[in-house]
Parts: structure tokens; sequence; C-alpha cells
């Protein structure tokens, strides 16, 4: 009796044992996506907002400034956001979701500021509403994409907290 006892606390401690590593590699896997991966969208990200900031916040900045501004620096960055994005290959499928969104969310940026582009070129304001629209569906999706990685931090345990500067 003695010995079935012992092997089953055994064959227990190994078990949880190899569960303790499986959540332990997606934990890695979680940590790894969002430092290292996605960590690089958002410096590109960033470097982007710093470039609009910089005429956005100019009280003599023109129309003219604005589209140097977005043809010149940032829609090339976050033309480069995206590839990125497209790039990166989840190492766990729990990361596939949040990945789709933060995918679409660069993609709706990127259209916002293409299309606001468009709209200076034709000084068309409905344009200037579709990249108003276009933005507020990237905030969305910002927010969607934190809230699944909230969730799945939650579930395997590790700490997340939302970058609040987009």
């Amino acid at each position: 009796m003695k010995k079935v006892s012992l092997a089953m606390m055994t064959v227990l401690l190994f078990l949880s044992g190899c569960i303790q590593i499986v959540s332990s590699k997606k934990q890695e896997a979680i940590v790894d996506f969002v430092n290292e991966e996605v960590g690089q969208i958002a410096a590109i990200e960033e470097e982007a907002k710093q470039h609009l900031q910089g005429v956005l916040g100019d009280q003599s900045a023109t129309d003219d400034d604005l589209y140097d501004v977005y043809v010149n620096n940032v829609i090339p960055l976050y033309k480069e956001a995206l590839e990125k994005g497209k790039k990166i290959e989840p190492a766990i499928d729990e990361l596939n979701e949040p990945h789709e969104i933060l995918v679409s969310a660069l993609e709706s940026y990127l259209d916002a500021f293409e299309t606001q582009v468009k709209a200076i070129e034709e000084n068309d304001d409905r344009l200037t509403e579709k990249a108003l629209l276009l933005e507020q569906e990237y905030v969305d999706l910002v927010d969607e994409y934190h809230k699944k990685m909230e969730e799945l931090a939650k579930e395997h345990s590790v700490d997340y907290e939302a970058n609040q500067n987009e």
C-alpha cells in the first residue's frame, strides 16, 4: 500500500510539474510578445507620434507642414510598424486573437493618415471626417487589444499594464 501511495504521489508531483512548465512557457510567450515584439511596434508608433505632435503643437504650422510630416515621417513609420506587426508569429494560440486585433489597429491608423493626406490634397472635409472615424476605429481596436491582453495575462498570472500613451 505504501508503494502505491508513493508511486501516486510521484505521478502527481510530476503532473503538477508539467503543468507548471506549460504555464511558465505560456507566461514566457506572453511576456516576449508584449515586451519584445509589440514593444518594437510601440517604439515606432511613439516616434511617429512625436513627429506628429511636433507639428500639431506648433501654432504656426500650416496644412502643408502637416502634410509633409504625414508623408515623410508618420506614414512611412506606420508602414514599418504594420510590416513588423504582420511578421509576428504568436508563439501560443492564445495570442492569435490579440495579434489580429493589433494588426487591424495598425491598418486602421495607417488608413487614417493616408486618408488625411488625401483630405489635405483635395481640401475635402468629408475625407477629414472619414480619417477621424478611422482614427477612432484605431483607438477602439487598441482598447480591445489591451482588454484581451489583460484577460490573457490574468489567466496566466502575468502582470500586464496597458500603455496609456496610446
